[in-house]
């Protein structure tokens, strides 16, 4: 069944919170991958063979910019203090992964006949990503 994305929620609070807070996104994704390592040896025949390393996941979003919303200064400081940040990825609103982040950037921009966007990538910091 397909899935609306006006229905995603991305939220996120620091460690110490109990409550997430939904980021102010118009846009969102969530990357899950894995790291390939090449395991060739002379046995190999000529062709290339590859183990699977370590896992990884990072989340990318475009948020709408305003200095006074307390997720994005959340983020802002999550990136000047190096500290993680607990997230949520619900697809549906309610379900969806969970993990922990760092902000690797916080890029504002904006032009005079628009609004005023904030793009942020997220990294994975140290936890599995689990359903919710």
């Amino acid at each position: 069944m397909s899935q609306v994305g006006y229905a995603k929620v991305v939220q996120l609070k620091t460690t110490a919170s109990t409550a997430y807070i939904a980021l102010p996104a118009n846009a969102a994704g969530l990357n899950l991958a894995g790291e390939m390592l090449d395991d060739t040896d002379f046995t190999s025949t000529g062709w290339r063979s590859r183990a699977r390393g370590l896992k990884d996941y990072s989340v990318s979003a475009t948020l709408l910019y305003d200095s006074s919303n307390t997720a994005v200064s959340t983020l802002r400081d999550g990136l000047l203090n190096g500290t993680p940040l607990d997230i949520q990825y619900l697809p549906n609103g309610t379900k969806g992964f969970q993990g922990r982040i760092l902000v690797e950037s916080f890029a504002n921009s904006g032009d005079v006949g628009g609004l005023e966007t904030l793009e942020v990538s997220l990294q994975a910091s140290g936890t599995a990503l689990s359903t919710v």
